[in-house]
């Protein structure tokens, strides 16, 4: 229900930002990210086998609209690779878990320039959903379950100019939401990309 919702909000907002009369840029972002696992897959065996990041790709298209010159809101998709590796590889009872997992990713983010001119901050809701994940153990085990959640997302960004942007990005949010688990898997990311962005309306 939280996620139709959030894909109500954003489809609500994308009219609005259309309809609009104020600056609207395309944005275009690709970028590296390190993610990690917060939580062990069995959850007795919490602190005994941790997981270690894992370095990942992300990419996405943003619609921004600009108002009372400092504010921004944005919506978009993308995708990401997210995941963390476990210390416990190799192990022939436990196995090797290992998760890779990539998403689809519809943000929807406010941000204002503030601190100094040209740099702003923000906090998004991320709407993501799981496409598929490259270890077996949990498309074994989880294949019949839900693999989609609402994240929440810290960011940064800097304008080199109207054209060129640096972000920086810290998401948490499910790994995989309504697991079966006694505790759900969540995840850390810390993302660093460039956005392209191109005038659309003045």
């Amino acid at each position: 229900m939280k996620t139709l919702n959030l894909f109500f909000l954003m489809f609500i907002l994308s009219l609005y930002i259309i309809e609009s009369e104020a600056q609207i840029r395309l944005g275009l972002e690709a970028g590296i990210n390190v993610s990690n696992v917060n939580r062990n897959l069995i959850p007795k065996f919490e602190g005994i086998y941790p997981y270690k990041p894992i370095a990942g790709f992300q990419c996405g298209i943003k619609l921004k609209h600009q108002f009372r010159e400092k504010n921004q809101i944005s919506i978009g998709i993308g995708y990401a690779e997210r995941g963390g590796r476990d210390l416990a590889i190799g192990d022939p009872f436990i196995g090797p878990y290992i998760n890779r997992s990539n998403f689809v990713q519809f943000p929807l983010i406010y941000e204002r320039e503030c601190l100094f001119k040209h740099f702003r901050l923000g906090l998004g809701l991320i709407n993501s959903y799981e496409l598929y994940s490259q270890t077996s153990i949990i498309n074994d085990d989880l294949s019949s379950e839900r693999k989609y959640g609402i994240d929440v997302q810290i960011l940064t960004s800097y304008n080199f100019s109207p054209a060129l942007s640096v972000n920086l990005d810290f998401l948490y949010g499910s790994l995989l939401d309504h697991i079966t688990f006694t505790e759900d898997l969540t995840h850390s990311v810390l993302s660093l990309s460039l956005s392209y962005n191109f005038k659309l309306r003045n």
